[in-house]
């Protein structure tokens, strides 16, 4: 089977965007984090961004009382709050929750290195951003093909908020691995580069 895994090539939590890719470089993407952004682009830049790209994401990232699935709030403020009293606790839990109990410690090691090689000013950003962004409100509008991407055995952003999100665009297309946690493009690269490149050769 053909694969293109050096599109993903790079990525590092908490999150990554995927702009650029396809054809002309007209594709507007993103995980986790990255792919709430991505939502706002492709509603506030419909002409610059005809396609776009959702991994392992959400419109909304908190769990609300109208029944949008996601982590509750009160969950994200105490990692927002770890993070400042004890980041690397903070992150090995964080990222254990990302790739489920079966990941190697050494691997779930290098990843909380990558987050706090980021910074920490730009971790707090990206929760703050988690806890603030929603564009639930604006699916329906968001008319350009989109290709969704998630992992059934997602603990961080549970799939029943792709599936909402995939009910409420008018052209997306979701696709689940069942297998996979919420570090979908980490530990399934080629399995998500292959369907990122046949979504788009079809909008060539």
């Amino acid at each position: 089977m053909s694969t293109a895994p050096h599109l993903l090539t790079g990525w590092s939590f908490p999150a990554h965007t995927l702009d650029g890719l396809g054809g002309a470089g007209r594709a507007r993407g993103g995980w986790s984090l990255g792919g709430l952004q991505a939502l706002a682009g492709l509603r506030d830049e419909p002409m610059r961004w005809p396609t776009g790209i959702l991994i392992s994401s959400t419109a909304r990232f908190c769990g609300e009382a109208d029944g949008w699935p996601g982590l509750p709030r009160p969950a994200l403020r105490a990692l927002q709050r770890q993070l400042q009293r004890a980041p690397r606790e903070a992150l090995l839990g964080f990222h254990r929750l990302c790739a489920g109990p079966e990941t190697d410690d050494v691997v779930i090691a290098q990843r909380v290195e990558d987050s706090l090689a980021l910074g920490l000013d730009v971790l707090a950003t990206g929760l703050r951003e988690l806890d603030t962004l929603d564009v639930r409100a604006d699916l329906p509008a968001i008319t350009q093909p989109i290709l969704i991407l998630h992992g059934a055995r997602d603990q961080v952003i549970p799939v029943q908020a792709a599936e909402r999100m995939a009910e409420l665009l008018p052209q997306a297309t979701l696709i689940v691995h069942p297998e996979a946690h919420h570090d979908l493009p980490l530990a399934h690269c080629a399995w998500v580069a292959e369907h990122i490149r046949m979504f788009l050769a079809t909008q060539s």
